[in-house]
């Protein structure tokens, strides 16, 4: 996925706001940051996801990861 169809498809989602912040674009629910565009690196998103929807698209998809450390093995998801 394109970082401009992620931009897209998470600003369809109901009460989405964008918020740039430094390189990155955040992307908030009631001042809560579910997921950043532009990071770790350019062309990359990271997303929060509940541990059990981390679990799911680590299996369906081998595009998916978990962050490194602690963060990861909260859903963390790039």
């Amino acid at each position: 996925m394109t970082p401009d169809a992620f931009h897209a498809l998470v600003l369809q989602l109901a009460a989405v706001r964008a918020k740039p912040v430094l390189d990155t674009i955040q992307f908030q629910v009631a001042a809560r940051t579910f997921a950043t565009l532009g990071w770790p690196a350019t062309g990359w998103a990271v997303i929060k996801l509940s541990e059990a929807d981390q679990r799911r698209a680590l299996r369906l998809d081998p595009a998916f990861r978990a962050e490194a450390g602690p963060r990861g093995r909260r859903g963390v998801t790039l």
